[in-house]
C-alpha cells in the first residue's frame, strides 16, 4: 500500500457530523488524500479528521479525574493494558489478537504494579511510566 504523509499544520476543513460512540461533535478534516487513503485501507468511506479543540470540549467524569478533558476516547484520559492480560486472554482464544485492538495508550509488561483491591475493580496508588527506546 502506497505511504501516506499528513501534514503537521493544523487542517482548515470542518468535518460535521463526527461521530464518536454515541457523542457527534465537529472536527478538522485532514483533506480527500487522506480521505481516500484510509477508504482504501478500510474498504468503506473514511475521513481522517482530528479534534477540533476550539468549538469541542469533552470533559472526563469528576469521579475519575476532575479537570481533566478527553478527546476521541471514551471519557477517560488514558487506557492502560497490560501484556500478561493479553497473554492470559489469547490462551483462552482459538486465534490469538493483538494488543492494539484494544487501543491502549500504555502497555504494561510487568505485574509488579502497586494497587489496592477495591470490589472487582483494581485502583492504582500509583503509575510510574518509563519510557525505552
Amino acid at each position: 500500500m502506497d505511504e501516506l504523509k499528513v501534514s503537521l499544520c493544523r487542517p482548515s476543513q470542518i468535518c460535521e457530523g463526527v461521530s464518536i460512540w454515541e457523542w457527534s461533535i465537529s472536527a478538522l478534516d485532514e483533506g480527500d488524500e487522506a480521505s481516500k487513503w484510509f477508504t482504501n485501507y478500510v474498504g468503506k468511506p473514511s475521513r481522517l479528521v482530528c479534534f477540533n479543540e476550539e468549538s469541542e470540549t469533552r470533559h472526563v467524569d469528576p469521579n475519575y479525574a476532575s479537570g481533566f478533558r478527553v478527546m476521541f476516547s471514551d471519557g477517560y484520559p488514558f487506557l492502560v493494558v497490560s501484556q500478561e492480560s493479553l497473554d492470559s486472554l489469547n490462551e483462552r482464544l482459538q486465534e490469538p489478537i493483538p494488543i492494539n485492538w484494544f487501543r491502549p495508550k500504555y502497555v504494561s509488561v510487568s505485574t509488579t504494579l502497586v494497587h489496592l483491591r477495591l470490589g472487582n475493580k483494581y485502583k492504582w496508588r500509583f503509575f510510574e511510566l518509563h519510557l525505552t527506546n
